[in-house]
């Protein structure tokens, strides 16, 4: 059976009405099937579409000869069909070790910084991509298993700025067909086999066993992801509204508290106030976590007017007079440095206002009487050597429900801000971090089986 796929291409290229005629094309050209299809494609309609194509190859540096072989087959195959050819040539790995990034991002980066370099000099309007139906499935699965939003959700976008991505509708087999009945070569890139890529893996190893156990998965990923920049766009109209009705532009990096604070009044508002945010870090290239999002809810319902809320790269979001800002900001709260011997009664911690007592150990169960205090009980012969309380430090780790996590990240996952993290004491003993108010006992305290526990009781003074 004849392929269909070129009809198909041109006319969704036609229905996407993205070119015009005398518009130049950079096609992205790394010589695999997909890419190679693209051009074919490209070059079999830039004709009826009025378009000139060049082609351009990245030679990434990662893997010696093959990737001399993948340059090579690529200028041979544009000679052929007559399409101007460009190379371009980096040590991903060089630059990836200098800028401390995985190999598959700066690899990435690398690529369309050159692409980019490309298309001016030969004055290309679009560079061409060759993503497919099956990038999008690896892509959605794999955005939503790190928690992304409605954005996140709608994968990869058919124009985004200087790009296109024609193929986007196609899967891998269409491609393949079309590629087997017209004998087009193309080679193959041995990276794919590796299983250290994280792609590799959902494409090689995730996907093919959810597609066992849910026949269709993958389209119905495609289909997920194009509902969901429904929904993404209708989240930023009302962005858009809310700006216009208020006059507010968050892009400035800061909003009128009055204005933001209905919109935490219910969660049918959440997703504008999560664009708005967004549109606050601008060009910090920043993304807003689930964590953060909700600790900034609650700082906007909350009247410290000194907090800041930390998000990445020393920017936070933070309070000025009848503002919230977003930028960098540096807490006006010193770091308070002590370190103080724990014994039985109460024990005053000046540094940060606050009393720890510490009571005998008692035979048996211990009920909590006070709720408005910090108690915590523990068991008593697991205390290695003597108990002491200190400021949180650097590299301060805490081993529970069988995992070790930074107390620093795990504060700030608990939506404390930079200047609580300095007042929060940490009860230690010889082995370690024993125990942090707001995050709990370390695994080797928790004994429910223990003889005699003792009890740890922080107050805080009257502010």
């Amino acid at each position: 059976m004849k392929s269909t796929l070129p009809r198909k291409f041109s006319e969704h290229l036609a229905d996407l009405s993205v070119l015009s005629r005398g518009d130049r094309v950079l096609i992205a050209l790394s010589g695999g099937k997909d890419s190679v299809a693209l051009a074919s494609l490209l070059n079999a309609c830039a004709d009826r579409f009025g378009i000139s194509l060049r082609a351009c190859h990245v030679n990434h540096g990662i893997r010696g000869e093959e990737a001399d072989r993948d340059e090579a087959f690529c200028e041979a195959f544009c000679r052929e069909r007559s399409i101007p050819f460009s190379r371009c040539r980096a040590d991903v790995p060089a630059f990836c070790e200098k800028e401390g990034m995985g190999l598959e991002e700066g690899a990435r980066m690398v690529r369309y910084r050159l692409l980019r370099q490309t298309a001016k000099r030969f004055d290309c309007r679009f560079i061409a991509t060759a993503h497919t139906a099956d990038d999008q499935a690896e892509t959605v699965l794999f955005r939503l298993a790190r928690g992304t939003g409605f954005s996140g959700a709608a994968g990869i976008p058919e124009k985004s700025g200087d790009l296109i991505r024609p193929l986007l509708p196609f899967t891998g087999k269409e491609i393949a067909s079309y590629l087997k009945e017209n004998n087009i070569s193309f080679i193959y890139d041995s990276s794919n086999e590796d299983l250290s890529f994280t792609r590799n893996r959902i494409r090689k190893k995730v996907l093919p066993a959810l597609e066992k156990a849910v026949p269709g998965c993958g389209t119905s990923l495609v289909r997920f992801a194009r509902t969901a920049s429904w929904q993404d766009a209708l989240v930023k109209r009302c962005a858009d509204d809310w700006e216009k009705e208020t006059g507010v532009t968050p892009a400035a990096g800061e909003a009128p508290l009055r204005d933001l604070i209905p919109l935490t009044e219910t969660e049918a508002d959440y997703p504008v106030l999560y664009e708005i945010f967004h549109r606050m870090t601008g060009m910090s290239g920043i993304s807003l976590t689930y964590e953060r999002f909700l600790a900034l809810i609650s700082f906007l319902k909350s009247d410290f007017s000194g907090k800041l809320i930390e998000i990445a790269n020393g920017f936070s979001f933070f309070r000025d007079r009848d503002l919230l800002r977003f930028g960098k900001a540096t807490a006006t709260v010193e770091k308070p440095e002590y370190r103080i011997l724990l014994r039985t009664g109460e024990n005053a911690l000046p540094e940060i206002g606050a009393t720890l007592t510490l009571s005998d150990p008692k035979p048996g169960k211990v009920r909590n009487i006070h709720k408005n205090h910090l108690i915590i009980h523990a068991a008593s012969d697991r205390i290695e050597g003597e108990l002491f309380v200190r400021n949180c430090l650097p590299g301060d780790r805490i081993r529970m429900n069988g995992l070790s996590k930074s107390v620093k990240k795990a504060l700030c996952d608990a939506g404390y801000s930079s200047e609580q993290r300095k007042t929060v004491p940490v009860v230690c003993d010889e082995g370690g971090v024993f125990w942090v108010p707001g995050l709990g006992l370390c695994d080797r305290a928790r004994d429910p089986n223990a003889s005699f526990v003792l009890t740890l009781d922080l107050m805080y003074g009257e502010k």
